[in-house]
Order: C-alpha cells, then structure tokens, then sequence
C-alpha cells in the first residue's frame, strides 16, 4: 500500500532526485531498478529472513547506497541550514579516514 503524497512531498522530492541522481550517475530508471531491488534484498533478506527460502538473487552493489546516503545528508544540510550546527561526519573523506583506521586495527589484531 503506497502512502498517499503531500505538495510538501511532491516539492521535497523535485529538491532531492537531481541531487540523489548526479551523486550516484543513476538515470532514473536505473534509480527505480536499483532502489527496487536493494529494497527487495532488505526486506527478502535482511529484515525478514525466511530460513525457509533462499534468497536467490544477486546482492546488490553497496556502493550506490553510500553515495545515495551523502546525497541524503547534502540534501538535509542544505533543508535545515541555519537552524543548528551539523558536523560533517558523513563525507567521503570522513568515511576514508574510517577505513584507513579500521583496516589498521584489523592489520595490527590479525596475523597477516
């Protein structure tokens, strides 16, 4: 059952999916196609593991939905700019600074 949209919605949406789309070099079908099926692994997969039934597709790329996530956290920025102070943990460099010290711990803790 979809949620019935708003002109909040509507104009939230017209704001966010150039954003989301240049972010990610998705045209919109393949936006559509990749949001279908990352969704599909979620609830098929992840949320709602059935024991019972594998999950015979292929896990999708993660790698668009980090972009889609900073496409997000641009898109908020820019709709509360003003009102508090955000800081800016969620950018690529932030994210590869976490993996360089990730894959240190990991160096020093496994036996290579």
């Amino acid at each position: 059952m979809q949620k019935p949209q708003t002109q909040e919605h509507d104009a939230g949406e017209t704001a966010r999916k150039p954003r989301l789309l240049l972010k990610t070099g998705f045209t919109v079908e393949q936006w559509k196609t990749y949001r279908r099926d990352l969704l599909d692994f979620r609830n098929k997969y992840v949320a709602h593991f059935d024991l019972l039934q594998e999950f015979s597709r292929p896990i999708p790329r993660f790698e668009p939905a980090l972009h889609v996530a900073y496409a997000y956290h641009e898109w908020v920025r820019v709709l509360i700019k003003g009102m508090w102070r955000i800081d800016h943990t969620l950018s690529p460099l932030y994210y590869e600074q976490c993996k360089a010290e990730a894959i240190s711990v990991i160096n020093r803790v496994v036996p290579q």
